[in-house]
């Protein structure tokens, strides 16, 4: 038969130390531990496979727990006669150190969803003492190149509007909200000679106008045209963004899937080319600087003016999706790619992060397509979701609570705050040390007011790193 059994030790040490627990020989064999390493605080899980109950003392038996830092042994026997039997031992007159927990016997599903319980509790609520932490160092952290599950990053408008970008002043337009467009593109005129009244701050409700009635095709199609025209002239400043930063601290194997179709995504992605690997781009929505060719060959996609790579054929302006209620995801090939890239990332995802969006009510069927491939959050234990939005905690969970596994998220207000933020081109492993091997996490953000050139000298070493332990990544490859 096999025990199991679920520890929470704290070490009051100067430095972190280690625990190691066991059991008496021959009589049971420890064949399992998760978490057994760690330094003040940890959740461990222990599986023993018990060979000869005859040996039991009273329903107890024997194990040992050594601390690795001055040598010192101790014993003790752990009663699991009864299920769920708590304990709690304190073998040091000073209380230097506390070990309790609880006996599962052999109920494996339990022990793991009180190890897991217990375990993120503990860091979510930031009960580790600080003051003597060392914590990973940041070469720790630059050599640790072990994640290759993808990071996916969801943008909505509200990314756009978080990395304070306008058009510059060379151009002199703004980056435009959507209850600004009909005012921006001064067509307020035109429409209110067409029947559709104000106020035109809906522009869902406006557009949904233009596409039921057939007679205003070409005010729709001159609609389409301005917002073309006008999200094309946006311009990205000369000074790092927020947009150098998130696409910097991605890597090949991760994927940002934009909503948004102004062209800033894209030119931060394209002066950052040729320096390191970068993560994939998806256009859920269309964009105004993405071009695509699907003349009798695989979909190719790239920057609207180039030419295909298959063909030699100019690329086309891929659609723009509209805010109304009926979205078309299916017919337009490009959008369609792009969605079943997403539904594939999303299902191997090992971080999700949703920046800036909304999930406003037209995008239901949006919705309902990633939550199809999320798939049951039950089954999503040992990935992290993260919200970054300035919404407080609780409308955040209610929102997104089914792309959310119990305590397997974490709000942030801004990027700087976030997994990425704090850990660039290492977020999954940094979760995975965090909730997996319980290490305390040291924040290795870049530092604020570099230059482009200055990133990318300061993020080399990483590049290095990644260069070495892989072969150039192909997305391909998965």
């Amino acid at each position: 038969m096999k025990v199991y059994v679920v520890m929470n030790t704290h070490w009051v040490l100067p430095s972190p130390a280690r625990a190691v627990f066991s059991c008496e020989e021959p009589a049971r064999r420890m064949v399992e531990v998760v978490n057994a390493q760690a330094g003040k605080s940890l959740i461990t899980y222990v599986a023993l496979e018990v060979d000869d109950p005859s040996v039991y003392r009273d329903g107890k038996f024997p194990f040992w727990v050594g601390m690795r830092r001055d040598g010192s042994v101790w014993r003790d026997w752990m009663d699991f006669s009864e299920p769920e039997e708590r304990f709690t031992l304190n073998k040091s007159s000073d209380r230097r150190w506390l070990l309790s927990g609880k006996v599962f016997a052999e109920d494996h599903s339990r022990a793991v969803e009180e190890a897991n319980k217990e375990r993120l509790k503990l860091i979510k609520e930031n009960k580790w003492p600080k003051d003597h932490e060392e914590g990973r160092t940041v070469t720790d952290e630059i050599e640790d190149v072990s994640n290759m599950r993808p990071h996916l990053v969801i943008l909505g408008a509200g990314a756009s509007k978080a990395a304070d970008i306008l058009s510059g002043s060379r151009f002199g337009k703004p980056l435009p909200e959507m209850k600004d467009l009909v005012r921006l593109l001064r067509l307020e005129d035109p429409l209110m000679a067409a029947g559709i009244e104000p106020p035109y701050d809906d522009f869902e409700s406006v557009y949904s106008s233009l596409c039921e009635d057939e007679s205003l095709d070409e005010l729709r199609q001159e609609l389409d045209r301005l917002v073309h025209e006008h999200f094309s002239a946006v311009q990205i400043t000369e000074e790092p963004t927020l947009y150098d930063h998130l696409i910097l601290s991605l890597r090949a194997k991760d994927t940002i899937a934009t909503f948004n179709w102004d062209p800033l995504l894209l030119q931060a992605y394209g002066r950052n080319s040729g320096v390191c690997e970068l993560p994939r781009l998806l256009f859920l929505h269309g964009n105004v600087a993405v071009g695509y060719c699907d003349q009798d060959h695989k979909l190719q996609s790239g920057w609207l003016g180039k030419c295909c790579t298959e063909c030699g054929q100019p690329y086309k302006p891929t659609r723009l999706l509209y805010p109304i209620k009926n979205k078309d995801y299916q017919s337009d090939s490009f959008i369609k790619a792009n969605w079943k890239e997403l539904a594939n990332t999303l299902k191997r995802a090992y971080v999700l992060t949703i920046f800036g969006y909304s999930a406003p009510s037209t995008d239901i069927e949006a919705m309902e397509l990633m939550k199809e491939a999320w798939g049951p959050v039950e089954e999503r234990e040992f990935e992290e979701t993260e919200i970054v939005d300035i919404l407080p905690e609780d409308a955040l969970y209610e929102k997104w609570s089914q792309f959310i596994m119990e305590n397997h998220w974490r709000p942030a207000s801004q990027f700087r705050d976030s997994i990425l933020g704090r850990h660039p081109r290492r977020s999954c492993e940094a979760i995975y040390s965090q909730t997996m091997e319980v290490e305390w996490l040291v924040d290795h953000p870049l530092p604020d007011g570099l230059t482009l050139s200055e990133l990318h000298a300061h993020l080399s070493c990483y590049f290095m790193e990644e260069a070495r332990s892989r072969p150039i990544y192909s997305p391909d490859d998965q």
